[in-house]
């Protein structure tokens, strides 16, 4: 493993906001640390764990890129129309996983030196990542990033990222400087909203899950809306995986960001079985969970 600096968000709000500030796409993939020094190319994950892509690597030393440390997002896809995170981000972690399918979106760069001791404001930084956009090989590009003059602004920007079945956004202000830890003038801002759903069954796990479940099937009781979702604690999962009729038929509650232009729930992830339940919500009573947590 690598030693690795991660600058994490703040949870979103309203009093820290400064105008204008930056707002942009929040991506749904693996976070990748992309490091040029050397003539020489390495990724990094969050955790520090260092992959290999070799045909990635000799494009990046052939486009004539500076040296430093492009922070941003693996995808299977672009940004835009990514592969879903569970499936994705279980593809981007396979020792074989197809070079040519994958997206680097890049929302920061910093010299060597700014990435031990960093001292330039983000307004600079974005600048200088926008303009190396041009020496970009085509599998990479900056992320999608508007100018927020108001609250309004951030709603609506934020708003349009969601109805397209996107999580949402990032806020950064322009005096946002990188550091390990977390950051007081970077945030996160996604709907979040609860459904309770039935479990209809499980898919079976792959790598470190292989012997095991994946993930966990299910629809609503008028049948509006399926899909399926992970996040459970691995205790959990094991216990699904061995007693699978103890768990079909029970009804969970499952956190989400929206509903996809096909009603299925966007970005589902597990919150807890719900044992004092015996129905689940409709599809018109989740249009309206989502409508209202969008309005407040």
């Amino acid at each position: 493993m690598m030693n690795t600096k991660y600058c994490r968000c703040s949870i979103f709000t309203k009093k820290k906001i400064e105008f204008p500030c930056y707002v942009q796409l929040k991506c749904d993939g693996s976070y990748r640390e992309m490091k040029i020094k050397d003539n020489k190319v390495s990724f990094v994950s969050r955790q520090g764990k260092e992959y290999s892509y070799p045909s990635l690597e000799k494009e990046v030393l052939e486009s004539g890129l500076p040296e430093g440390y492009y922070l941003g997002e693996f995808t299977i896809g672009d940004a835009f129309h990514a592969m879903n995170r569970f499936e994705g981000n279980g593809i981007l972690n396979r020792k074989d996983c197809p070079e040519d399918n994958i997206h680097f979106t890049v929302w920061d760069y910093l010299t060597l030196d700014n990435y031990e001791n960093c001292l330039e404001k983000y307004k600079f930084r974005i600048v200088k990542l926008q303009a190396l956009q041009f020496w970009f090989p085509d599998w990479m590009s900056v992320v999608d990033s508007h100018i927020a003059n108001s609250m309004e602004d951030i709603i609506n920007y934020t708003s349009n990222y969601m109805s397209q079945g996107l999580e949402g956004s990032v806020i950064k202000l322009p005096e946002y400087i990188f550091a390990n830890g977390t950051s007081t003038k970077q945030f996160k801002l996604k709907l979040k909203v609860d459904a309770d759903v039935r479990i209809t069954g499980t898919t079976k796990g792959e790598g470190k899950y292989s012997d095991t479940i994946g993930a966990i099937t299910f629809s609503t009781d008028d049948n509006l809306v399926m899909g399926k979702v992970s996040g459970m604690t691995d205790a959990l999962r094991r216990d699904i995986g061995s007693n699978p009729s103890k768990y079909i038929g029970k009804i969970m509650s499952v956190e989400f960001n929206d509903l996809t232009p096909e009603n299925n729930l966007s970005h589902p992830r597990f919150k807890e079985i719900r044992d004092d339940k015996s129905e689940t919500d409709t599809l018109e009573r989740i249009i309206q969970m989502r409508d209202m947590a969008r309005r407040l």
